[in-house]
């Protein structure tokens, strides 16, 4: 049986001091580890840890406490790899005895999260490895690591995590992978989430944009509004760009489209990016009332290549959808996320050739993460 639960109900468990595990899905092997809060880290909590994984345990921190703890790097340059993030390790300097028991460990772990510790609670070296995030957790970074801070701050602690990579006992010296980690999570009555189940969670739900710059366009299709938006947490800025008098939001022509370089700014032949983009802006001109977005990609993510990876136009995926909705929102056109179902949405002009919204489906799509459905003239 497919066991993963939603996040909602493994940020509960988390809260409760309960442990869960987390499958990094994406990765290859898929591998998981016994992730809990490290504000409510406790012995027996520990002890269930080291004794079903590897017994490395680390604690992510987001850099504010690294840098509040006096944490640096335990290497002397960032060499990347799944050991970049990893700082000095460290003992709680009070109430610890050899600092390697679980007792011992789970006040090491505390201390970390406490949010009113200093420098001077810690020795180092020690037996706990603190491990830093970057901001924006699974959002910069899906990974494991990542997915431990982000849960432990859902749950309403402090954004600090416990994680130990579960170890196989079928295939002994390996770590557990896909199948052994869901029956793990049933034998034990864990819950069981994937990063990209925490990334797609997080972006629907936490998808923050900022109005940065407005200022008039003209083009040979007539004078556009250009309003910039700065994108938390990526670091993305995306554009709206708008005609006429929106008024009430009601019946306005919404285009969506995405980065391309190669067909938008180059011109390519190797894709219809550029075609879509002035299809929507002439539509818009014609009718004199309209608004396309134009959604940009992380400042994380490589460069776009130069040339389209499919002909029919660049694909995006239902991560995006939160963010175009939030933009028509800022625009006063009613926001699909809630259900209204009044906004004409003429074409997403990022989806291949024949993939249209209909009128009744934009919400539909954005809050079940499915693709557009099809048009009937196909």
């Amino acid at each position: 049986m497919d066991r993963v639960d939603g996040v909602s109900l493994v940020a509960s468990d988390i809260a409760a001091g309960k442990p869960v595990v987390v499958l990094e899905d994406a990765a290859d092997p898929a591998v998981g580890s016994v992730v809990c809060a490290a504000g409510t880290a406790t012995a027996p909590l520990i002890a269930f840890t080291i004794r079903h994984t590897t017994g490395f345990v680390q604690v992510p921190l987001i850099q504010a406490h690294c840098d509040r703890l006096n944490l640096p790097p335990m290497s002397g340059g960032d060499h990347g790899g799944p050991c970049a993030g990893q700082r000095v390790s460290v003992d709680a300097r009070d109430g610890v005895t050899t600092g390697i028991s679980a007792s011992d460990r789970a006040r090491t772990i505390r201390v970390l999260a406490d949010p009113h510790a200093t420098a001077d609670a810690l020795a180092r070296p020690g037996h706990v490895v603190p491990l830093c995030v970057p901001d924006g957790g699974v959002l910069r970074r899906p990974g494991r690591c990542e997915a431990a801070a982000d849960l432990a701050a859902l749950a309403g602690l402090p954004p600090a995590g416990v994680l130990s990579d579960v170890v196989s006992t079928e295939d002994r010296g390996e770590l557990a992978r896909r199948d052994e980690l869901r029956a793990f999570a049933g034998r034990h009555d864990m819950r069981l989430v994937t990063v990209t189940d925490l990334v797609r969670y997080r972006r629907r739900t936490e998808a923050r944009l900022i109005r940065s710059t407005e200022e008039a366009v003209p083009t040979q299709l007539g004078t556009f509004r250009a309003i910039s938006y700065d994108s938390w947490p990526d670091g993305s800025r995306h554009v709206a760009l708008t005609m006429g008098n929106l008024g009430d939001g009601q019946h306005v022509s919404v285009w969506l489209h995405h980065e391309c370089p190669a067909g938008t700014v180059l011109g390519t032949l190797g894709c219809l990016c550029r075609q879509r983009l002035d299809a929507g802006l002439t539509a818009i001109a014609t009718k004199g009332r309209g608004a396309l977005r134009y959604l940009r990609r992380p400042t994380d993510e490589p460069d776009p290549p130069l040339t389209c990876p499919n002909r029919k136009g660049c694909q995006t995926e239902p991560r995006d959808g939160a963010t175009a909705a939030l933009i028509l929102a800022d625009l006063g056109i009613p926001d699909p996320l809630v259900g209204r179902r009044t906004v004409a949405e003429e074409e997403d002009t990022s989806w291949p050739h024949g993939i249209r919204p209909h009128r009744s489906t934009i919400s539909t799509w954005l809050g079940s993460g499915r693709r557009w459905p099809r048009s009937r003239a196909e």
